[in-house]
């Protein structure tokens, strides 16, 4: 005789086979969601450091600007002062020159404020012909003196120079010099400057 098996129920292997089956695909889907839980919060968490990486960046990149700006400014505001600091030089060199030529003395070229003023007539100082004679005066003191050149002119064109040197002086001081010309019928003085 032969057995048979009751129909519509299952045997007990393919019972269990079914509960492991279950028991493994939940375990994966457990594993699987655990795996992914975890990708998502390592994701997160180098989004989140990504973008304190980059707040961090554009931070520093803000301080830079900040100080650059700063730097800027205070270029410009050395520049102004500069400026301002020129002008008043300017201002205070064109006082003191108009203050010499109403007196009647000629500006001399250079950055120190030395005038001169020749004086009126012919000059014998030697026994060799003309003598160039004239006031210097300084607006700023030279406590060594001030060297002088003095170029001889025969109408317009230098036929000589002589040089000399005064005494030292304080602001506002003045000496007289008187230096034999070479020749020509007139002097200018081509350059003076304070000693050192």
């Amino acid at each position: 005789m032969s057995e048979t098996k009751p129909k519509g129920t299952i045997g007990g292997g393919v019972m269990l086979a079914l509960l492991l089956s279950s028991v493994l695909i939940l375990g994966a889907g457990v594993m699987v969601y655990g795996w992914s839980a975890t990708q998502l919060a390592s994701a997160e968490e180098l989004h989140q450091n990504a973008e304190r990486k980059q707040d961090s960046k554009e931070a520093a990149e803000q301080a830079q600007n900040e100080r650059d700006l700063e730097i800027a400014r205070e270029k410009e505001a050395k520049r102004k002062a500069d400026a301002a600091a020129a002008a008043l030089v300017r201002a205070e060199q064109a006082r003191k020159d108009k203050a010499a030529t109403d007196q009647g003395y000629y500006v001399i070229p250079g950055d120190v404020s030395i005038y001169y003023k020749a004086h009126e007539g012919d000059y014998t100082c030697t026994s060799e012909g003309r003598c160039a004679v004239f006031t210097v005066m300084t607006a700023d003191p030279c406590p060594e003196g001030i060297a002088v050149t003095v170029s001889a002119l025969d109408g317009d064109v230098s036929v000589g120079a002589v040089y000399g040197v005064t005494a030292g002086l304080p602001a506002t001081g003045v000496a007289q010099l008187e230096l034999a010309m070479p020749g020509g019928d007139k002097f200018q003085v081509t350059e003076a400057h304070c000693m050192d």
